[in-house]
């Protein structure tokens, strides 16, 4: 509701946006073993905190 009140989005727009933030979100969950086991996970979980604020 924020999103269609204070900068007039429209439902289908914001309803776009939250599918893409659940697609990425299931494709991060199946690189996360994988990416900490190759980087070590300090560095998956300062990246994953850079990445969620830069988005």
């Amino acid at each position: 509701m924020f999103h269609a009140a204070s900068i007039g989005l429209d439902s289908a727009t914001v309803g776009l946006a939250l599918a893409c933030a659940g697609v990425t979100g299931i494709l991060g969950a199946a690189v996360a073993e994988r990416t900490s086991s190759w980087l070590g996970l300090g560095v998956v979980v300062a990246s994953a905190d850079f990445f969620t604020g830069a988005g």
